[in-house]
């Protein structure tokens, strides 16, 4: 029937029947010829990288259009879809394939074709939940969206209402925005432009779908969200197409808050009004802020002269004057300026009107859509339910977030995200702990270091009880919902929103607070000019002050709150993975690993590295691939779990340069993107590639990394970018190097230095790498030339460099030509995303600043065919590069990542430079600055002790504040000396980097180091110092305490009942000196306790400023030192080695538990380790030795098959059926030589060959007859003739008579000849063997095995094969057969976790450590005793104070004890990486601080114990004291003087001696490497004889094959001859010195005691010897003192009278002539003892002295050199060093290195190689005698044998390598 009858029979008969009506009927039958219900799922939608051809799409489209309801074919669009949606590709040519084919079909039920609108609606109408979420959700940013739609289920609509049905989804993407609609309330809508008007005023372009003849879209609300405005303006547009029916109006229309009523003329204007007032009345729900304009289109009348027209007064009045009329602008006779201006003035009425409602106006449009949504009552109630739960869990988030804001701390807050709170709050206590120890506390400050321990520990602790928070478990309730994932897509959105703002309004409030700091600056420096003296003047000024600091306070908190009120869904996921791992007590877990994985597969990003912290929960990482494996698995019964492939894709470039925006166009991502950071750390996303084939099956997912931009100008870590960089480079396989326009200087610097750096790194996951350019956001897209151009100056850099400077090839182990790949396919020029639109309007009260963003549709295409061509040209590199080693699979990707971000972090040399130019200007300035360093004078350095001692022992008063002073007095003098170097230096420095224009960079660097090395040499001077001086403020305080004795019992003595008490009873005695001693011991105790903390923490400063290179960065360095500190190095390591060493291994092994290795591929050079992993395993079994780390034979058994042949079987086999099998060779000889007629090729070997039964079996036989068999079988002639009869019977006779006399031997026989046994059965075919098996558990069993087998066999055959005792660890097959593909799989994936687990639990790392522990111990041991056998503590060892030749030393035994690790670990295919390296090193670091420590410490215990040793001497002078006994005090001060003399004089030969011993050691550094080598060379190979012995022998041997080890030993033989000839040279010296110098002073004693005792003087007191008036008030004390000074002169001999002798009377005077006694010399410093100089009765005092002197004469001449009392450790290993020189040796001909041991000097054997033969290097199998210099000239000889390089290409890096 004809549309127009039907219509005009339906209005006369069935105008009630809505279901007849035309527009339904029509509906029906296109919705019933369309896809309906598909049901299609978010994964279905999520096909990335599906490329398709024009002609595909067009055969897709077509398949469509011809069975349009189908909804399998329809799906088969989703990828063009897709490409639309997500992508945001144009959809013109879409849409045009389908039109064009509707009309080609000349389908008439959709003749007016279909627009994107419709399509868009159809995919809706066919999506799931989740997807149509999705949709909405990014077709919403820049297109138009359904509001009100068409319901499908037509079949079942009772009601005209149910019709239309309201698109409820838009709940969860509704904006907080002020929304506007835009209709007609006419019953006779026609079109004349209203859509046009909107898509003209709001959006200047085409927004909403004008003309729209699609039947789909008739009666019909679109809606537009501002998301193109970017924020700066927020409008909700909806648009209406067609009538929409009062009822729903009615629903609908309360949404809006703006209604903007268009009319087509005047003529309409009544009855809009009459429709409008009825809808209004009809709205109880109407917000009073709701605005509506009338738009009268085709106005004839201006709208003056409306309102004049009284009719209208009430609308007027109804609508508050928001009536406009626009002229007819479909008049042909009108200017485009006349539209222009209507369109204004439009624009103007209704930006005014938008302008009058404020923000308060605006309603929460979720709670206002949900309302609505519920009046309509076709829509899912199930739905309806969750949506309203969806809310309510969504309102109490945002609720929750805006409490927690204003919290204490922010979201550091405890009710926030508890372990965050308290991984915060271990933080701020860690860096108040490291400011404790960056202060050198001493000991009494350990207090707080300690509370702040214990309480880092309750909190850590702590963690373990922490719950999930409010938030939390509203954030885990969102999972619990049917709607999970488009709830948390609602949330994540809200947050993003929440944070946006928060974050603008505090930017906001610090951009008004520098304004005013700079406005009140201004203000304090024109006031500060006027230079006014009032107190006006000065409170102006403190006002402004007061201010300024307030401002500054304000600001500083403005600052903190951006930090701790910053959110984003990542905190969320942070912390409850967290909780998890850490809360030991959790009530309930959110399933993270799961709910992820299901995230990632539905295209959401997800954090990868931490931009916080920066760290990598890789645990988590590892759970979430082993999801993706299993579910991979599960759905590929052929996968194998962890083999997928990924193909890491990552993108780098300045922050705002488009990254984010880039990978969402090649690939469909969801990353965020924005103007300024919006991604922080990096994200990642795992796409999955559905269509393999595409990229030749190479991968399975593709990993994409989105990285924060670099050049941050608010990034407080000044290495952030380059760790960045530097990271995503060693992980990745393609780069995308994405820079905004020309690459500014700055990131080009960044990129060449990190591509150079990378070839450093060990640890790189793939070798492989594509770098791509792309430049972005430029006018011209064809000028590739200035963009190719600036790449190559980047090669052009690095390429310079290599060849300008060979040393620096070193560390080349990339080939970065390779990696720049420079070709135009590899540089991709585009152009805009999108173009910024500025709106200006002066209207006031409206936004001056919105921006809106116009899309360049062409735009995703251009970049989706770059990142489709940038994978393509990756694998077709790959493949031209014969590169057989497949993509990292996901498995050892994560596992790896780890390692990789560890070594950049902790490893700072990785990050010094950050511009190529750099490193070249680097090695300019390091060579002058070693050179200059090394031209000054530091000898006042080993001057320092005779410095102190001199200056300590020439004062003769001394207090405890002395000691101090001091101290600081001598510091002081060095630091003025070093600071005298360090302004020479920097003004050379200076100098040099301005005539050689060195960069203001690496200036500084160098300024730095020289303060750096100044300050080490500082501190190293302090340590020495302090221990100097402390040691003699220790014997001040010993002495001093006895001065407190003395004065306790002076202080007695005035307090006759006191000292009456203490004399009637010897208890009382002994208590109050016991007393009185313990509180000496205490102080003493207490002081040497504060020594040592103070000497330990200045001695790791010392040592780690000095070897930098080796400290590990690591958090737990504090806690590391502190603990060494308090229990580890005043402890002596001998008492029991083996507990010390678990002792420390467990404070480390914490450090291990980051990745310690690499695989054997991944180290790209290391051929010698490659080498030993290629070995057959067999060998490797065989090589393996007990005490190796991990013994590879646990691991392994070996299956022997052995074939037998049982004694009695041979026997018989031997007497009757040899003779068979000889008679079947016979013949078949006989055969061959009469067919043959070439008779050359007749051979007798086949005899030969059966007669080796007799040698393989050791046949007992007689030879004459055997002899006479072989002479028969020569004698067999060649030519087939007559007589050969007649031999041939010659020889079976000879051949009988020989059988008669074999025997078998009772020799055990056990072969293993694999020829011989595979012609066994051809031979001896009556002779049977049988086939037996034995599984054994070691390599090394299976002779001793095959021994015990042969009692009563022969085994005639045997091979063994090597199986893995764990059949299900395939990654053990790898070891065994590198061929294998599928356990080489296994071994990337799973190998280093598994052995690293193997390690710790089997105590690998433990027995390396330990053998570390020997080797320093070995190395820190003392060449010879510093302390007498009765001084030494327990068992002790000397051990020597560490000093930087010391540390380098040590340091020289570790390396190659690495390597020898190393080769352990190759025997599995792995090595240590730069983690493992360096942990070794820095645990060999610290155990020299720990042994240089402890010696120290046994130095304080000495002392201590010498003091301890004192207690009953110290007693008996009490005792005597206070009982006032003068002869036994006499005595103990004759004991003193005796015992000081000694030790003085032995103090005074050191400290004299010291000096010349050092300058002889001095000039005997000059001994270097070059010399040591030069001289052998000629004694041992240039003066060689042939007649040598064979001790010399072999002393050349050791030398040609391991120099390095020769010249160690010898250094350390001449070390030791230096040292015996210095006991030598000196130790009489001391000895005879000594006795001499005693018997002089005995003589004079003996002179003193000759008078005493002939004058026969009796006195008890000394008094009775001194002229006394009888008014003399001195007392006792005063005389004895007197006497000592008259009786010293006659010890030592006086060269003048003593003045006082006249005081003593005439008939003593005799004793006191000094003349009377020998001058003694030299004169020594008795100043200490000063309070023993006292002598209370001469008689028994010299008796006792002279009794001493001869027992110290005895002593004397026992006395032992000690060597450490000259100071010369260091020079000796000064000597030790110089002459051992660099350590490396010639990878060829292994001839040491004879440079310095120094980092600056390029590998050299000056004295010339040797040959490569002495190092098993071989040519054609045979010793090479080619020497190194000339190996350059055979490069190109591929006959060139090498023991371990598979070709001279790998010679070539190796030379590099080595710098040979």
């Amino acid at each position: 029937m004809d549309s127009v009858l039907y219509e005009r029979l339906y209005k006369q008969l069935w105008k009630d029947e809505f279901t007849l009506s035309p527009h339904y009927v029509s509906s029906y039958q296109q919705f019933k010829n369309l896809p309906m219900n598909g049901n299609i799922q978010l994964y279905d939608f999520n096909i990335s990288l599906s490329e398709m051809s024009i002609d595909e799409q067009n055969h897709l489209i077509l398949d469509w259009i011809s069975q349009m309801n189908d909804q399998q074919v329809f799906k088969s669009l989703v990828p063009i879809f897709f490409d639309i949606i997500k992508r945001g590709e144009d959809s013109k040519s879409f849409v045009s394939i389908i039109n064009k084919q509707i009309q080609f079909k000349k389908l008439d039920l959709f003749k007016n074709g279909f627009n994107m609108k419709a399509l868009f609606q159809i995919l809706y109408n066919n999506s799931d939940f989740e997807l149509q979420v999705m949709l909405l959700k990014f077709y919403c940013k820049f297109n138009p969206i359904p509001l009100l739609y068409k319901n499908l289920d037509l079949d079942n609509i009772k009601h005209e209402d149910e019709v239309y049905k309201l698109n409820e989804k838009l709940f969860y993407i509704i904006p907080d925005c002020l929304t506007i609609i835009n209709f007609s309330l006419t019953s006779k809508q026609k079109s004349f432009g209203k859509t046009m008007l909107i898509n003209t005023i709001f959006y200047q372009m085409n927004k909403f779908e004008i003309c729209d003849k699609c039947e789909i879209n008739n009666s019909t609300i679109d809606i537009m969200f501002d998301y193109s405005f970017s924020g700066s303006r927020q409008f909700a547009i909806a648009d209406t197409h067609g009538i929409i029916p009062e009822s729903i109006l009615l629903k609908i229309l309360p949404f809006f808050q703006i209604w903007i009523i268009q009319l087509n003329s005047e003529n309409e204007l009544l009855e809009t009004y009459k429709n409008l007032k009825t809808l209004v009345s009809s709205l109880n729900n109407l917000q009073k802020s709701t605005k509506f304009c009338l738009v009268i289109r085709n106005s004839i009348e201006p709208i003056d002269k409306l309102k004049s027209n009284q009719q209208y007064d009430e609308i007027f009045k109804f609508t508050q004057q928001h009536i406009h009329c626009i002229k007819d602008l479909t008049q042909q006779n009108i200017s485009q300026n006349f539209k222009d201006n209507e369109e204004e003035q439009f624009k103007k009425f209704i930006f005014e009107v938008i302008s009058q409602t404020t923000l308060s106006d605006r309603l929460n449009n979720q709670k206002v859509f949900l309302d609505i949504f519920k009046k309509f009552k076709n829509q899912d109630l199930e739905l309806q339910k969750y949506i309203e739960k969806d809310e309510i869990i969504i309102l109490n988030l945002e609720k929750e977030i805006k409490e927690l804001k204003d919290r204490p701390n922010g979201f550091y807050n405890k009710d926030s995200f508890p372990i965050r709170s308290l991984e915060y709050e271990i933080l701020k206590l860690n860096e108040e702990k490291f400011s404790l120890f960056q202060q050198n506390q001493n000991y009494n400050s350990q207090n707080r270091i300690t509370q702040i321990q214990n309480q880092i520990t309750q909190l850590e602790n702590s963690m373990k009880d922490q719950q999930y928070t409010k938030i939390l478990n509203l954030f885990c309730e969102m999972f619990n919902t049917n709607n999970s994932y488009i709830l948390y897509l609602s949330f994540v959105e809200k947050l993003r929103i929440f944070s946006e703002t928060n974050s603008n309004q505090i930017q906001d409030k610090i951009q008004y607070l520098n304004e005013k700091l700079q406005t009140l600056k201004k203000e304090r420096k024109t006031l500060s000019q006027k230079n006014e003296q009032s107190e006006q003047y000065e409170k102006e000024i403190n006002e402004l002050n007061a201010e300024i600091k307030k401002k500054n306070e304000e600001l500083k908190n403005e600052q903190k709150k951006i930090q701790e009120r910053s959110i984003g869904i990542e905190l969320f996921w942070r912390e409850v993975i967290a909780l998890n791992t850490k809360s030991i007590n959790l009530k309930k877990k959110l399933n993270t690993v799961d709910i992820v994985y299901e995230l990632i597969k539905k295209g959401e990003p997800f954090e990868f590295l931490d931009g916080d912290q920066l760290k990598i929960d890789q645990k988590f990482l590892q759970q979430l691939t082993d999801k993706f494996s299993k579910s991979g698995q599960e759905s590929d019964k052929q996968s194998n779990s962890g083999e997928e492939k990924v193909l890491v894709l990552s993108i780098l470039g300045p922050q705002s340069s488009g990254k984010s925006l880039i990978l969402n166009k090649i690939f469909g991502c969801h990353f965020w993107t924005s103007v300024g950071r919006c991604t922080k750390g990096i994200y990642l996303q795992l796409l999955k590639i559905q269509q393999k084939n595409q990229f030749d099956n190479q991968f399975d997912y593709i990993l994409i990394l989105d990285t924060e931009g670099l050049q941050n100008p608010n990034q407080k870590d000044p290495e952030f970018d380059k760790k960045i960089a530097l990271f995503v480079l060693s992980i990745s396989d393609i780069i995308i190097i994405n820079v905004k326009g020309d690459i500014n200087q700055q990131f080009k610097n960044l990129v060449e230095m990190c591509i150079f750096t990378l070839g450093q790194m060990k640890s790189v996951i793939s070798a492989n790498k594509q770098l791509s350019w792309c430049f972005n956001q430029n006018n011209d897209v064809n000028k590739v030339a200035p963009f190719l151009d600036q790449i190559q100056g980047i090669a052009s850099n690095l390429h310079l460099e290599f060849s300008q400077n060979e040393q620096e090839s070193e560390s080349q182990n990339i080939d970065y030509n390779e990696i720049l790949d420079i070709k135009k396919e590899n540089i991709q020029i585009l152009g805009f995303a999108s173009t910024e639109r500025s709106w200006k309007s002066s209207t006031e009260g409206l936004s001056q600043n919105w921006k809106q963003l116009i899309i360049n549709e062409t735009f995703s295409q251009e970049a989706y065919q770059y990142g489709v061509g940038i994978i393509k040209n990756f694998l077709a590199k790959k493949k031209q590069g014969n590169d057989e080693n497949p993509i990292s699979s996901l498995h050892f990707f994560i596992q790896n990542i780890e390692t990789n971000w560890q070594s950049i972090c902790r490893l700072p040399d990785l990050l010094e430079f950050t511009e190529l130019i750099q490193y070249k200007q680097d090695e300019l300035m390091k060579n002058f600055f070693f050179q200059n360093y090394k031209s000054h004078n530091f000898d006042f350095i080993d001057n320092l002790p005779n410095e102190i001692k001199k200056y300590l022992d020439s004062l003769n008063q001394k207090v405890l504040s002395t000691f101090e002073k001091f101290e600081n007095q001598k510091v002081n003098e060095v630091t003025n000396v070093f600071d005298q170097i360090q302004t020479s230096m920097n003004d050379q420095l200076n100098k040099f980097k301005q005539d050689n224009q060195i960069s203001k960079k690496i200036f500084q660097k160098y300024k730095n180091r020289l303060e750096e090395k100044i300050q080490c040499q500082i501190e190293d001077c302090k340590v020495t110092i302090y221990s100097e001086v402390k040691n003699y403020e220790t014997e001040f305080q010993k002495t001093n305490g006895f001065k407190e004795i003395e004065n306790f019992i002076s202080d007695i003595s005035e307090n006759q009942q006191e000292i009456y008490e203490l004399q009637q009873n010897e208890n009382l005695i002994e208590g109050r000196f016991k007393n009185k001693w313990e509180q000496i011991i205490k102080a003493q105790s207490q002081q040497m306790l504060n020594i040592f903390y103070e000497y330990s923490k200045k001695q790791y400063i010392a040592i780690t400023c000095s070897f930098n290179q080796y400290r590990l960065q690591t958090e737990r360095e504090q806690e590391i030192q502190d603990y060494f500190i308090k229990n580890v190095n005043k402890y002596s390591p001998f008492t029991n080695l083996k507990l010390d060493q678990s002792k420390i291994f467990e404070i480390y092994q914490e450090e291990l538990k980051v990745q310690q290795f690499l695989p054997l591929d991944a180290t790209k050079t290391i051929t010698v380790y490659e080498d030993i992993f290629s070995q057959p395993i067999i060998e490797k079994l065989k090589k393996a030795k007990e005490t190796d780390l991990i013994n590879i034979n646990d691991y392994y058994n070996v299956q022997v098959e052995y074939y037998v042949i049982k004694r009695k079987e041979l026997e018989i086999y031997l007497t009757n059926k040899i003779l068979v099998d000889f008679k079947s060779l016979q013949a078949a000889y006989q055969q061959q030589r009469e067919q043959t007629y070439n008779y050359n090729q007749i051979s007798h070997n086949q005899f030969f060959q059966f007669l080796l039964i007799i040698h393989q079996f050791k046949l007992e036989y007689d030879q004459t007859q055997y002899n006479n068999l072989i002479k028969a079988i020569n004698d067999i002639p060649k030519i087939f003739n007559e007589t050969c009869k007649s031999f041939d019977e010659k020889v079976l006779k000879s051949f009988v008579n020989l059988q008669k006399t074999f025997k078998i031997s009772t020799e055990k026989i056990v072969l293993d000849n694999q020829e011989y046994f595979q012609s066994f059965n051809s031979y001896y075919s009556k002779l049977a063997f049988e086939c037996e098996s034995k599984v054994l558990n070691n390599a090394d069993d299976c002779e001793e095995f095959l021994e015990k087998n042969t009692d009563d066999k022969l085994i005639i055959f045997h091979s063994k094969k090597i199986i893995p005792k764990d059949q299900l660890n395939l990654s053990l097959d790898y070891i065994t057969d590198q061929n294998c593909k599928q356990s080489k799989n296994a071994f990337s994936n799973n190998f280093i976790e598994f052995f690293s687990k193997e390690m710790m639990q089997k105590k690998g790392w433990k027995k390396l450590y330990s053998q570390l522990y020997d080797i320093v111990l070995k190395e820190m041991k003392s060449n010879y005793s510093n302390i007498n056998k009765d001084q030494q503590l327990d068992s002790d060892e000397e051990l020597v104070i560490s000093n930087v030749n010391r540390v380098q030393l040590v340091m020289n035994e570790i390396k190659p004890q690495i390597q020898q690790f190393n080769k352990q670990f190759a025997l599995f295919g792995i090595t240590l990486n730069d983690i493992g390296e360096r942990c070794i090193y820095y645990y060999s670091m610290l155990l020299i601080w720990r042994f240089s420590c402890y010696q120290k410490q046994k130095t304080l215990e000495v002392s201590s114990k010498n003091l301890q040793n004192q207690n009953q001497s110290e007693f008996e002078k009490f005792k005597a004291a206070i009982l006032q006994n003068k002869v036994q005090q006499s005595k103990i001060k004759a004991k003193s003087l005796s015992d000081a003399i000694y030790k003085t004089y032995i103090d005074k030969f050191y400290y004299e001696k010291k000096q010349n011993v050092q300058q002889a050691l001095k000039e005997k550094k000059n001994i270097n490497c070059y010399q040591i080598i030069n001289e052998n060379d000629k004694n041992l190979l240039e003066n060689y004889k042939e007649n040598l012995d064979g001790e010399k022998k072999n002393e050349i041997l050791n030398y040609i094959t391991d120099q390095k080890k020769f010249i160690e030993n010898q250094a350390k033989d001449y070390i030791k001859q230096i040292q015996d000839q210095l006991i030598k040279d000196y130790q009489e010296q001391l000895r005879n010195g000594l006795n001499n110098y005693l018997l002089m002073l005995q003589s004079n004693v003996e002179k003193i005691q000759h008078i005493v005792f002939d004058q026969k003087i009796d006195g008890n007191k000394v008094n009775e010897y001194f002229e006394i008036c009888d008014n003399d008030s001195r007392n006792d004390l005063e005389f004895e003192q007197m006497m000592f000074k008259l009786i010293k002169p006659c010890i030592f001999g006086g060269e003048e009278q003593n003045p006082i002798l006249n005081k003593i009377k005439f008939q003593y005077q005799e004793i006191f002539n000094y003349k009377k006694y020998d001058n003694v010399f030299p004169k020594l410093n008795l100043t200490n003892l000063q309070s023993e100089q006292e002598i209370q009765q001469l008689k028994p005092y010299i008796k006792q002295l002279l009794l001493h002197f001869k027992e110290n004469l005895a002593k004397c001449k026992k006395e032992i050199l000690k060597l450490d009392q000259f100071d010369i450790q260091r020079e000796l290993d000064e000597i030790k060093l110089n002459m051992i020189g660099c350590i490396e040796s010639c990878p060829f001909c292994n001839r040491k290195c004879d440079e310095p041991n120094d980092k600056d000097h390029k590998h050299k054997c000056r004295n010339g190689h040797q040959l490569r033969g002495m190092n098993y290097v071989l040519i054609k199998d045979k010793p090479s005698l080619l020497l190194c210099e000339e190996i350059k000239d055979d490069l190109n000889d591929k006959n060139i044998g090498l023991n371990y390089l598979s070709n001279m290409e790998s010679y070539e890096k190796i030379e590099q390598k080595m710098g040979f």
